[in-house]
């Protein structure tokens, strides 16, 4: 058996996370497309953007 590295179970975990928020940010996102909520797709289109750029801190 090998050493199980914290480090990347722990950046997997954190991966995994972002991915899921981003699902969830673009149901939410259509959701709101469909309502014509303009105030939650503001809101929607800077939190995804953020959550991008955390996912993608995280894979360099």
């Amino acid at each position: 058996m090998g050493i199980i590295d914290d480090n990347s179970i722990d950046l997997k975990i954190k991966q995994q996370y972002y991915i899921e928020h981003l699902v969830n940010l673009h149901w939410r996102y259509f959701n709101a497309i469909s309502d014509d909520d303009k105030q939650e797709l503001n809101y929607l289109e800077e939190t995804i953007a953020k959550t991008r750029e955390n996912l993608a801190r995280l894979t360099q």
